[in-house]
């Protein structure tokens, strides 16, 4: 068993990933890192880790990650952006709205979703 409490947060939910899959991450992650320990974590290391596994293709994993962030942090638009950008990337046009709509709306000058809109022609 993986001691959790020696590992980020992003570290942990790579290795949930390969040990568990994406239908466990998704399921309850709150409470899957509350029960390891993790009480205060921060959205930027699963955000690292879901840009790292778009960059070695994992799209799937990628987009899991992504979705577990938004849970995690409902309310900050960089997990909502950083969907949408992968949603984008994979080909996901109107996930990639809703989700660049979604950071906007906690944050109408989020730059990054504005940008994302305009790529996808979306006013």
């Amino acid at each position: 068993m993986v001691n959790t409490h020696n590992l980020s947060s992003g570290l942990f939910a790579a290795n949930l990933l390969k040990s568990k899959g994406s239908d466990y991450l998704l399921e309850n992650p709150k409470q899957i890192f509350a029960d390891a320990g993790y009480q205060n974590i921060k959205p930027r290391p699963l955000n690292k880790l879901g840009f790292a596994l778009m960059n070695e293709g994992e799209y799937k994993n990628a987009l899991t990650v992504f979705i577990t962030n938004t849970k995690l942090f409902p309310n900050e638009p960089n997990t909502f952006d950083s969907l949408a950008f992968a949603y984008e990337k994979t080909g996901g046009k109107a996930k990639a709205i809703a989700n660049y709509k979604v950071a906007l709306s906690l944050d109408s000058k989020f730059k990054s979703a504005s940008e994302g809109l305009a790529r996808l022609k979306i006013k």
